[in-house]
C-alpha cells in the first residue's frame, strides 16, 4: 500500500518543488516506509511506500528507466504469466512496478488489460510528453484527478488534489444531493467540483495537451460457461477462489483476517489456514455485548464451529468488542477520509486494527465481494425463473423455499413474486435498473425520508440528472434476467468503489491495507459466466459458495441462513447516538454549507419522531448525519 501523486504543468512552466513538498507531507498521515519526490522541468511526481509484499522491500519509487518514470500503489497477481510473456530474464528479485513499466513498454495502453491484481499507477513518458495511468477492474485501489487549463493533477487521495494549492477546493452540490438520496450512481464525480474519480477497469491518458479516459475491462454475462454437472462447476469454483487467496498471502509476516460467522470471510479464512499453513493468521471476529444484540442473531457459535473444525495451527483468534456506540466516533474517523462515510460498519473496526497492529499485521483478508457477484439470494431467484417462463423449476424452487423459511404458500408468493415484480415496475434496485419505467418515482419513493433541502435539488435539477441516469445507462432489460442485471449493476455502482477507497484511507492509518479475494477479476468474470441455477438450488442462496466449500468450513456455517449484517450497527445509532446526534444537529444548524443542503426542519421532526419512539433509523437518516458530519468536520 503506498500514496502516490503527480502534477503537470499544462503549459510546460517549471513545478515548484513546494507544491511537491506540500503534497507529500498531505498524503503521511501514516509513517511510511520511504518517500521520495521526482521533478522533471514541468512534471512532478511523488509517493509514500509502505511495504507489504517481499518485493516491495526492493522497491524505490519513483522510479525512472529510460524515458519513463512511475509511480504505484500495485500487488500484481499474475507475475508468472506476465514475465513469461515480457520475457523477462531471470533476476533475483522483480519488483511489481518494474512489471508494470515492462509491460507498459511492450503493450502501451494494452497493459492494464494485461494485469492482474490490486493497483493504481502513473507512467510518465518523457519521450512522448504524456501521462498514462490505470486501475484496476474493480477499482479496489484509489485514483483521483483535477484538471484545468493549467494543471493536471492525479493523487490516490483527494487531500493530495488540494494540498498544492494550484486546485480550488468547491463543493460539488449535486453529489452532495445524489450522496443524501442514496441513489446508485455510476459516475466519476465526487462531493469536490473538479475532483474525479478514475472508475475501476479504466485508464486515462493525457497527450498533446488532451485528457482521455477508456474502459479496458467490460464483463458481460454472456456466453454462459456450460459444464457437464454440478461437481464441474464446484470444482472450478474452488479452484479459482483458491489461487485468489493464495495470490493474496503474498505478504510479509502475519497475514490478518476479519471473519464473521458468515460464509464469504470463513471461507477465505479456511482456505488460508488449510492451503498456507506455514503463514501465521490473526483472526478477529467482531462479538457484541449481549445488551447490544438482544433478539439478533449472534455469530459466537459459528465462529466456534470454525475453530472447533480447523483444530489447532498457526493462527491466533480474538473477539472485538463493537464501540460504545457509532456516531460519536465519526469526528475521528472522518479526518482519515476525504468524503463522507458510505460504509456503516467501517468506523466500527477500530478495535481490530488495534488488534492487528499488535499481531504485526500488514494485510488483512476480507470477505466483500460475496454479497455482490457470488450471490443470487431466494428472494430474486423465483422471479427470474417467472421471467423466463420456467413454470416447473419455479414450483419446485417456491416449495423448497418455503420448507426453509417455515412459511405459508400465500406469503412465500408475496414475497419472491409479488414483491419483486412490484419492485421492477416501479424502478428499484437491482431488479428494475434497466427497465424503461426506472426512476420515473424516484422521489415519491422517498418522500419524508429525502433530507435535502429543496432549493439544492431545484439549484443542482436533481429529477433531471436521475432521467438522465437512466437514460444512460447500457445494460439488459430486468425482465431478461433481473439477477445478472444486479450483478452488473453491483460493478458499475461508485459507491462500491467509494467504500473501498475509504476502507483504504482508515487501515493507511494504521499501516495495513485490506485485499478481497471474492473480487478477484478472474474470479469475478467466471461467476458473470455462470448458469442462474447454479446459486440457487434446494431452497438455499448462494448454493455455488456452500456446496464448493465443505472442505474449508463445517456444515452448520454451510448451511446458515441468517445473517447479522449491520443490524448492531443500527441499533446503537438509534439507540446510544441519538444524544450525540441531538448535541451535533444544535450545531449544525448554525452552519451554513450544512443549511444550505440539508433540510433541517425535516430532519429535526425526524429526529424528535426517534426521540419518541415513532420511527426507526434509516439510511437517510444514517448519510444525512455523515454528510452533515462531514461538512462540518471539512469546511468549519
Amino acid at each position: 500500500m503506498s500514496d502516490f501523486f503527480g502534477i503537470i504543468s499544462r503549459k510546460k512552466q517549471p513545478i515548484q518543488e513546494a507544491w511537491l513538498v506540500n503534497t507529500q507531507r498531505a498524503l503521511a498521515t501514516w509513517k511510511p516506509d520511504e518517500s521520495d519526490i521526482l521533478c522533471k522541468a514541468h512534471v512532478g511526481l511523488g509517493q509514500n511506500t509502505l511495504r507489504i509484499t517481499p518485493e516491495s522491500y526492493f522497491e524505490h519509487l519513483p522510479q525512472s528507466r529510460q524515458h519513463l518514470s512511475i509511480v504505484a500503489n500495485a500487488r500484481i497477481d499474475n507475475r508468472d504469466e506476465l514475465l513469461k510473456l515480457l520475457e523477462v530474464p531471470k533476476a533475483e528479485v522483480i519488483t511489481d512496478a518494474s512489471i508494470i513499466l515492462t509491460a507498459y513498454q511492450k503493450w502501451g495502453t494494452g497493459c492494464a488489460d494485461r494485469l492482474i491484481g490490486e493497483f493504481a499507477f502513473a507512467i510518465w513518458d518523457e519521450q512522448e510528453q504524456n501521462l498514462f495511468c490505470a486501475k484496476d477492474a474493480l477499482g479496489i485501489r484509489p485514483l483521483y484527478y483535477h484538471a484545468d487549463s493549467e494543471f493536471l493533477i492525479v493523487s490516490t487521495e483527494i487531500k493530495g488534489i488540494f494540498a498544492s494549492g494550484l486546485a480550488p477546493k468547491r463543493l460539488n452540490k449535486l453529489m452532495l444531493a445524489v450522496h443524501l438520496s442514496a441513489y446508485k450512481a455510476e459516475q466519476a464525480q465526487t462531493v469536490y467540483d473538479n475532483v474525479l474519480s478514475l472508475r475501476g477497469g479504466h485508464w486515462l491518458l493525457y497527450k498533446n495537451g488532451t485528457i482521455r479516459t477508456a474502459r479496458y475491462w467490460n464483463p458481460t454475462i454472456k456466453p454462459e460457461l456450460r459444464l457437464s454437472n454440478n461437481r464441474e462447476y464446484e470444482e472450478a469454483f474452488s479452484e479459482k477462489l483458491q489461487l485468489a487467496v493464495k495470490r493474496r498471502m503474498r505478504a510479509v509476516g502475519a497475514v490478518g483476517s476479519l471473519m464473521s460467522g458468515g460464509l464469504d470471510s470463513t471461507a477465505i479464512t479456511g482456505i488460508a489456514l488449510k492451503e498456507n499453513p506455514d503463514k501465521p493468521l490473526s483472526i478477529q471476529s467482531w462479538a457484541y455485548a449481549e445488551d447490544t444484540v438482544q433478539d439478533l442473531p449472534d455469530d459466537r457459535p459459528y465462529v466456534e464451529e470454525f475453530l472447533k473444525f480447523h483444530g489447532p495451527g498457526n493462527y491466533q483468534h480474538a473477539y472485538i468488542h463493537g464501540l460504545d456506540g457509532y456516531f460519536k466516533y465519526l469526528p475521528h474517523f472522518q479526518s482519515y477520509s476525504d468524503q463522507p462515510y458510505l460504509d456503516m460498519e467501517l468506523p466500527a473496526r477500530f478495535n481490530s486494527y488495534e488488534q492487528f497492529q499488535k499481531d504485526n499485521v500488514r494485510l488483512i483478508l476480507s470477505g466483500t465481494g460475496g454479497d455482490q457477484f457470488a450471490t443470487y439470494n431466494a428472494f430474486e431467484y423465483p422471479f427470474h425463473l417467472l421471467s423466463q417462463s420456467r413454470f416447473l423449476k419455479l414450483f419446485k424452487t417456491l416449495q423448497s423455499i418455503r420448507k426453509q423459511e417455515i412459511n405459508t404458500w400465500k406469503n412465500t408468493i408475496a414475497r419472491h413474486l409479488v414483491y419483486p415484480y412490484r419492485a421492477v415496475r416501479a424502478g428499484q434496485e437491482p431488479w428494475g435498473r434497466g427497465h424503461p419505467h426506472a426512476g420515473r418515482n424516484f422521489l415519491d419513493q422517498r418522500a419524508g425520508k429525502l433530507f435535502v433541502n429543496p432549493q439544492l435539488l431545484k439549484e443542482t435539477s436533481f429529477t433531471e440528472f436521475i432521467r438522465d441516469h437512466e437514460a444512460l445507462r447500457n445494460l439488459p432489460s430486468a425482465l431478461d434476467n433481473p439477477l445478472k442485471n444486479g450483478l452488473l449493476m453491483n460493478l458499475h455502482y461508485s459507491g462500491m468503489e467509494i467504500s473501498f477507497n475509504q476502507r483504504y484511507n482508515l487501515s493507511q492509518a494504521y499501516q495495513m491495507q485490506y485485499t478481497y479475494p471474492m473480487l478477484d477479476r478472474d474470479l469475478v468474470s467466471f461467476l458473470l459466466s455462470l448458469p442462474v441455477d447454479q446459486f440457487h438450488q434446494h431452497g438455499f442462496g448462494r448454493s455455488m459458495v456452500r456446496r464448493s466449500m465443505r472442505k474449508f468450513v463445517p456444515q452448520k456455517i454451510s448451511l446458515k441462513k441468517e445473517k447479522i449484517g449491520s443490524a448492531p450497527f443500527i441499533r446503537n445509532i438509534r439507540d446510544r447516538d441519538l444524544p450525540w446526534v441531538f448535541d451535533q444537529f444544535e450545531q449544525w444548524k448554525n452552519h451554513p454549507i450544512i443549511a444550505d443542503t440539508v433540510d433541517l426542519e425535516l430532519f429535526g421532526r425526524h429526529l424528535n419522531d426517534l426521540k419518541s419512539g415513532n420511527h426507526t433509523t434509516d439510511r437517510f437518516y444514517v448519510r444525512t448525519v455523515f454528510l452533515c458530519n462531514f461538512l462540518h468536520k471539512s469546511f468549519n
